[in-house]
């Protein structure tokens, strides 16, 4: 039982990234990637992805989890634990991979491609910087 309720944890942290990343494409899309707003554009985008994200985060661990609680095929997960798990999240290998992903896709022009490899690399060293070094004091501080 209890594999199976990590396994769905993960499952469930895994899916918030590419949610994100989805969100990110979007707001590429309606924002535009060319000429001189290519740094205001991947400033947004970097804030619409981290957003994105953290949304998907708490869709997981406040509806999803809870539901599967309620039908028995997970333990509940305190306050404390759920506030980490989303503080915490990921590092980036999955915002890499999907930034990699793109970048080898015929047909997308090179600045798509640049704003994207931005994009993810902002968000990652945001990830490692800011959510990875305040980490031990959320920690402490619950």
């Amino acid at each position: 039982m209890r594999a199976r309720v990590f396994g769905v944890i993960g499952a469930g942290a895994w899916a918030a990234m590419p949610l994100g990343a989805l969100g990110a494409g979007v707001a590429a899309e309606r924002f535009g990637p060319t000429g001189p707003l290519l740094a205001i554009g991947a400033a947004y985008l970097l804030v619409v992805l981290t957003l994105a994200t953290f949304a998907a985060r708490i869709f997981v661990l406040y509806a999803v989890i809870p539901l599967l609680t309620s039908l028995k095929l997970a333990n509940p997960i305190r306050g404390a634990y759920r506030m980490v798990m989303l503080w915490g999240g990921l590092r980036g290998a999955v915002t890499l991979a999907l930034a990699l992903a793109v970048s080898e896709l015929p047909g997308i022009s090179d600045e798509v491609k640049h704003l994207v490899e931005v994009v993810a690399v902002s968000y990652v060293l945001f990830t490692l910087f800011v959510q990875g070094t305040t980490l031990r004091a959320l920690i402490g501080w619950l």
